[in-house]
């Protein structure tokens, strides 16, 4: 029998070549081979999806505790304005002992007053203040009144409370009314009537139990101030932070209408 016919020429022990011929033993170990690969992959997208998971969770746990833990009303005025001197506050605040120290050196950059666009009537509210006498919006009709909201433990609030004082010693005896309605919760009664007696101040102080907080709010930041004319119509308007200049300037503008 002619073998190089039938193997396409000679044996390849007659030359002593190796059989180039890929042997059947291997076609298992590289079927193997790319199996491990996918499940490799495999393997690794799961694990690349787990931790985008991850970092993602871990992003919203740190965006909850850097908002306060889920509590939106307390987005103090200092968040939304720029300090001018970060390590000379103008109040220092000993809550232990009740007392109040103040500077004349301004800590936060005005707000701007804005003017009313539309003709709107400031809605009414009944709350009672430290002294337990209740106080309504409407018992000033008549008067030009400054509604400040705020809480003590907001600093540029706590800044903000001379001017008023002043605001009311000026011009109290010339048809005007300030109301500071404080947003404390947890025992604001006890916080609001020390922080008031330590400042000596000259205006009624209701705490808010939601009424005022529903009715003017959502409110962006804290302090938030409102001003009305005589007829209770919301002429002026300022979210954060105002000067004793800004309020005079308002409330003589009022006056002379």
């Amino acid at each position: 029998m002619a073998k190089g016919v039938l193997g396409r020429g000679k044996d390849s022990s007659d030359t002593g070549s190796p059989d180039r011929r890929v042997s059947p033993a291997r076609v298992p170990r590289h079927a193997w081979s790319r199996r491990m690969g996918r499940e490799q992959l495999q393997a690794f997208g799961a694990l690349t999806a787990l931790g985008i998971l991850l970092v993602i969770g871990l992003l919203l746990v740190l965006a909850v505790l850097r908002t306060g833990g889920g509590e939106p009303e307390r987005l103090a005025a200092e968040e939304e304005m720029v300090p001018v001197f970060n390590t000379n506050p103008a109040s220092n605040i000993n809550e232990d002992a009740g007392t109040a120290t103040v500077t004349d050196t301004v800590t936060w950059r005005p707000a701007e007053l804005h003017p009313a666009t539309l003709d709107y009537k400031g809605p009414d509210f009944e709350l009672e203040d430290l002294d337990g006498r209740i106080v309504r919006l409407s018992d000033f009709d008549g008067q030009i009144v400054v509604l400040n909201l705020w809480a003590t433990w907001c600093p540029p609030c706590r800044d903000e409370v001379p001017s008023l004082i002043r605001l009311q010693e000026e011009f109290g005896g010339r048809g005007v009314q300030v109301i500071g309605v404080s947003l404390d919760e947890n025992g604001a009664r006890r916080k609001v009537t020390d922080f008031a007696q330590s400042f000596g101040v000259n205006y009624p102080v209701p705490v808010d139990d939601g009424t005022v907080r529903g009715k003017y709010g959502p409110l962006s930041v804290i302090p938030t101030t409102y001003i009305f004319d005589a007829q209770r119509h919301i002429r002026f308007y300022a979210p954060g932070y105002l000067e004793y200049e800004q309020l005079e300037e308002a409330v003589r503008s009022l006056l002379n209408d």
